[in-house]
């Protein structure tokens, strides 16, 4: 069963593979850029343990489900298909690329288990 630190190192992974993938080399400030998809990568990958703490076996609620992981592919391809014009919008663009990633990646990771996820949790 996945912990906090496969699920953090995984998505800082995934942060670091979301950088790759987008890499611009024209961008002026790409170890920033990386750093910062690096963190939200990370962040992405453990936040669903601290807004639902593994503190009992039936933890996973809405936002472990399935309809979170569907919604996070939803707003990944949004978020792959939008065309920023600014450099503010294409570095929040790629860190929530990261993000949803990393988040996307904690989900997988649950569902592989025994337990797996609820389709929509209790509301």
């Amino acid at each position: 069963m996945p912990c906090r630190p496969v699920h953090a190192l995984c998505g800082t992974a995934v942060g670091v593979a979301t950088f790759i993938a987008l890499d611009d080399t024209k961008s002026e400030n790409n170890l920033l850029q990386g750093a910062g998809m690096t963190v939200a990568g990370f962040f992405g990958g453990i936040l669903p343990d601290i807004i639902e703490p593994a503190i009992h076996p039936h933890h996973r609620q809405f936002f472990h489900s399935f309809a979170i992981l569907g919604g996070t592919g939803i707003l990944l391809k949004a978020l792959y298909e939008w065309q920023p014009e600014t450099a503010a919008q294409k570095n929040v663009r790629r860190l929530l690329i990261a993000f949803c990633a990393g988040y996307g990646t904690h989900l997988l990771l649950d569902a592989m288990t025994p337990r797996s996820l609820p389709l929509v949790g209790c509301i």
